[in-house]
């Protein structure tokens, strides 16, 4: 379809409602839908009028019902159609308006995860934040933290440290997150996203009476998961030491504890890095 108005306008220009026409024209011509009579245009005249702000979803119940208000995470007040998938059901929902009631039910079984809670925009499809209003509805997704999948292990660390650096929920909610996704975690997404988290913490709480207690927190919570960590890579590198021939080639280490990819590797070394760094103290465990 790009290429198709690329070779109409080749010798003019275009704007972008040619551009939504023609994914309109490509979806409709691929049997898709965005629901209704909603348009490319319709669902995304909102993302490009108000660059760069992204939009917050405040998650809320009603008895049952899923309630969804959403909102300008900075000072705007723009108006979005968010398209966010949950793991209750992969059907697709668009939250347009300033507040909308989902249809999903938190009695229902959740179709991708086994504990019953809910997870919006699942697998981090669309830019913006979820705030989880209700406490029984946080909790119920703190516990389940385990099971989600890495990147949403991560947006739910990184939504918590911009609802924080906002002002829009106290610091101790980041923290239990934290140290619920912190405990047994391997992931480089994650561990990236922890990182992004203590560093961004200790730089707000620099001038705090209470930062002595983020210290003793987080060495509490995430020490002995670093150590963990990194004990794995000293004893992947222990192990490819010996493994060593004598032409100064490596032999191929299959290690179950790390990523497999040498890129996540790395990724991981390097927030692992950046957190002992930055939390002097926190790799004491590993040390002993």
């Amino acid at each position: 379809a790009l290429r198709g108005l690329i070779a109409e306008k080749r010798f003019g220009s275009f704007d972008l409602g040619d551009l939504w026409r023609c994914m309109d024209q490509a979806l409709a011509e691929s049997g898709g839908s965005l629901g209704g009579r909603r348009t490319v245009a319709s669902l995304m005249g909102g993302w490009v009028a108000h660059l760069p702000e992204l939009p917050l979803l405040e998650v809320s119940r009603r008895g049952d019902d899923v309630v969804v208000r959403q909102r300008s995470l900075g000072e705007g007040e723009g108006l979005w159609s968010v398209p966010v998938t949950s793991n209750v059901t992969d059907q697709l929902l668009v939250v347009a308006d300033r507040e909308e009631v989902l249809p999903l039910s938190l009695s229902q079984q959740p179709e991708r995860t086994s504990s019953a809670c809910l997870v919006l925009n699942w697998g981090r499809s669309t830019p913006c934040r979820v705030a989880y209003e209700d406490d029984a509805m946080y909790a119920a997704l703190l516990q389940a933290v385990e099971e989600l999948p890495e990147a949403d292990r991560a947006a739910l660390i990184d939504d918590q440290l911009a609802l924080v650096c906002a002002g829009l929920t106290p610091p101790r909610r980041l923290l239990d997150v934290l140290a619920a996704a912190g405990e047994g975690e391997r992931d480089a997404l994650v561990w990236g996203a922890i990182a992004r988290a203590v560093v961004e913490l200790k730089g707000l709480m620099v001038d705090s009476p209470c930062l002595p207690q983020l210290h003793a927190f987080l060495s509490a919570s995430l020490g002995a998961s670093v150590a963990a960590m990194l004990q794995r890579f000293a004893a992947s590198a222990a192990a490819a030491a010996a493994a060593t021939t004598d032409d100064g080639e490596d032999d191929n280490l299959d290690d179950d504890d790390l990523p497999a990819d040498d890129d996540e590797r790395r990724q991981l070394r390097a927030a692992l890095a950046r957190l002992c760094a930055v939390h002097p103290g926190l790799d004491d465990t590993f040390r002993a």
